[in-house]
């Protein structure tokens, strides 16, 4: 999880532990997750920002054309 920020961490652990469930899908609460869980629920937590990050970076480098 060391790549990963800590807010995301954090809010997949909360979500996991208040209600098994994260934006991503459903943990079975009889079991604690694994490690490979986490991480892909991490994982999928931040590629929504990753996503709205990169197009924002697009929309910054893109060049203007003049009319």
């Amino acid at each position: 999880l060391q790549e990963f920020p800590a807010w995301a961490i954090k809010k997949v652990c909360q979500s996991i532990q208040s209600n098994g469930v994260w934006r991503e899908g459903r943990f079975d609460r009889q079991w604690p997750p694994n490690d490979a869980d986490i991480v892909e629920a991490v994982r999928k937590e931040i590629e929504h920002y990753r996503k709205a990050h990169r197009s924002a970076d697009d929309l910054l480098n893109a060049t203007v054309e003049k009319r």
